[in-house]
């Protein structure tokens, strides 16, 4: 239900054009990185694990992250447009990500090999970057069977016009 607040302010913010005027206003943007910064240091943000233990600030703490994220991918899109055709790509595939990732924690048990302390911390790191390639590659994988079938519909639906047409 907490969520609702977010969307609420989100939509506030979008539809009274107060986002564009707080992302081109640095002074602003760098009170609300300072008060992301305070949030983070005194653990004001524990919405991931719906704990709200300080309320009002674990809120704001939170906005604040959010607006400095959407500045982030702003510079990024416009400096970095090589690393932002990516991160776009990862987000518009994200369900997808959360899917194939979600099965692959079902099948793979990471807790003993990352809690384990003779593991190094080279192996764990490979691990993320072999989860990161797989989940990479299983999204690729389902993203072409989708477009597949979305090209045989196209063609199936062209064939079906073209013989109406010739009756």
């Amino acid at each position: 239900m907490l969520s609702i607040i977010f969307y609420y302010f989100g939509y506030i913010l979008k539809n009274k054009n107060i986002l564009i005027k707080i992302l081109n206003d640095y002074k602003i943007l760098f009170v609300i990185l300072l008060l992301w910064i305070i949030g983070i240091k005194y653990n004001w943000i524990e919405l991931a694990i719906r704990k709200y233990t300080n309320g009002a600030f674990s809120i704001i703490t939170a906005i604040c992250g959010s607006i400095i994220v959407i500045k982030i991918s702003q510079l990024i899109s416009i400096y970095l447009k090589p690393i932002g055709n990516i991160l776009s790509w990862y987000g518009k595939n994200s369900m997808y990500i959360l899917m194939i990732h979600y099965i692959e924690l079902g099948l793979v048990n990471y807790n003993v090999i990352i809690k384990n302390p003779t593991n190094s911390t080279i192996m764990k790191f490979s691990i993320s970057i072999l989860k990161l390639i797989f989940v990479t590659l299983a999204t690729l994988f389902i993203n072409g069977v989708r477009m597949c079938v979305h090209n045989i519909k196209m063609l199936k639906n062209k064939k079906i016009k073209e013989e109406k047409n010739e009756i």
